[in-house]
């Protein structure tokens, strides 16, 4: 099989340095002296190293340790093949122009810095440059003609460099590099803030956000930009939350409870639906819990994106039946499309607010489920009505289950003050003829189970 990088080995090869700069314009997006000397130090070195280390195939073997994040950078990328991405290039914040190339197996690299004279060519080759330089970039001036000066001056000083002798711009030294290991293959984890999938070294392993990755947590990060490697403080990004824009929460600073719920509606009137808890926990224990069976009837009160209902879907099979309930348009209209896309003909998905009569017939549902949707509700308000319905469309013994957020602080979900402690549920609900039967604790979440007495 052809190496993909056949152009450039040839190029590094013959020592084309003409080619390899064409080549690195293309992903770095224009000419200049910066890429052209990250071209001449890495065909220069990588020659030094001997030929087997050119034909570099992105398994770490070969190592590039380039201590600047500027143009040269991109030349070292281009050429070498060592890249951020896989693990062959390490990023050191020096701040100089200089690169050292290293094969795993052998206890020494060369390293190749660029003499501080280099600006004294480029100047003689291009004198408008660095005037350029100062007026478009560094004080974000001019207009489209200099830009465009800017651009022939660029390219005609890198072409120009690329002809001068090695030794002219370049120092090349022999080195003992300290090289990392190789890098790890990660197990992943999926953040129950964000349900995004995280590498599991990236998500805290201790405290109230124990689980949580960086940004749910609000911990602070790391970043290259133009100044190098810097620290971040972490900022509220209200607008991540699931099917909420900047615009629906306005322009206020201040978060209401529903804000901070992250809901935009839970199947009743005027609340937002927050992301589905469902990978808040690990589903096959609330499954467990759930204990559902063939031919079961269950029933999902705000439903949501439905993923409770499509697993339970599985479960109860064809003999059974699936009744997924929210407020929403919306959301109906997607979880029937992706119930239909796979062939859940026992899912039906209906557009209803569970704080009115339930569109269920009598006695027909052997396990209600409502997943983080009480603490968004008033219960002193809804409560009659609510699990006087629950308890209609329950068969005798049929179960009523419900998961919460736990009454504690946490870097998400709801407010601590709305949140509802397993003792909050069980007596106003044990008033509508339930009686409970089970307390199960799913991590960040708890399952309270009641029986239709």
């Amino acid at each position: 099989m052809q190496n993909p990088r056949c152009d450039f080995i040839r190029a590094i090869q013959n020592n084309d340095l003409a080619r390899c700069l064409v080549k690195t314009a293309e992903i770095h997006g224009h000419f200049c002296p910066g890429s052209a000397l990250g071209v001449m130090a890495s065909v220069y070195g990588l020659n030094q190293l001997g030929m087997g280390s050119i034909p570099s195939d992105g398994m770490e073997n070969l190592m590039a340790i380039v201590e600047i994040n500027a143009c040269f950078a991109d030349g070292v990328q281009a050429v070498s093949g060592c890249t951020l991405g896989n693990n062959g290039l390490v990023y050191r914040d020096l701040g100089r122009h200089a690169v050292t190339f290293a094969i795993r197996e052998r206890g020494t690299g060369v390293r190749v810095r660029v003499l501080p004279r280099f600006r004294a060519h480029v100047a003689r080759a291009a004198p408008e440059f660095f005037p350029l330089v100062e007026m478009v970039i560094k004080d974000r001036s001019g207009d489209e003609g200099d830009l465009a000066a800017l651009r022939r001056m660029g390219k005609k000083a890198a072409f120009a460099l690329i002809q001068l002798p090695f030794e002219d711009l370049f120092a090349i030294e022999t080195v003992r590099p300290d090289l990392p290991d190789y890098a790890p293959i990660t197990e992943s984890a999926v953040c129950p803030g964000c349900k995004e999938s995280i590498m599991a070294t990236k998500v805290m392993a201790e405290g109230a956000g124990r689980g949580l990755c960086f940004s749910c947590a609000g911990r602070g990060y790391r970043q290259v930009d133009g100044r190098g490697i810097v620290a971040k403080e972490p900022k509220a990004q209200l607008s991540s939350i699931e099917g909420v824009s900047d615009v629906s929460l306005g322009k206020s600073a201040t978060m209401t409870n529903e804000d901070q719920c992250n809901c935009r509606v839970h199947g009743q009137k005027g609340l937002r639906r927050g992301r589905s808890s469902f990978w808040m926990h690990d589903p096959e224990l609330a499954f467990a819990e759930l204990a559902l069976k063939d031919g079961d009837c269950f029933l999902d009160m705000g439903c949501g994106p439905g993923d409770y209902a499509i697993r339970a879907s599985g479960i109860v099979g064809e003999s059974g039946a699936v009744y997924a309930l929210d407020r929403w348009q919306d959301v109906i209209d997607d979880l029937a499309a992706k119930a239909a896309s796979r062939g859940l003909g026992n899912l039906k998905a209906i557009v209803s607010d569970i704080t009115d009569p339930l569109p269920i017939k009598d006695e027909c549902v052997d396990v209600c489920l409502i997943s983080t949707v009480l603490h968004s509700l008033d219960l002193v308000d809804v409560g009659e009505i609510l699990f006087g319905e629950i308890r209609r469309v329950l068969r005798h013994g049929g179960r009523l289950v419900i998961i919460e957020c736990k009454k504690e602080e946490q870097n998400f979900g709801p407010p601590i003050d709305i949140r509802l402690s397993p003792e909050q549920l069980e007596v106003p609900i044990a008033r509508y003829g339930f009686i409970k039967v089970g307390l199960a604790d799913l991590g960040y979440n708890y399952m309270i189970k009641f029986i239709k007495n």
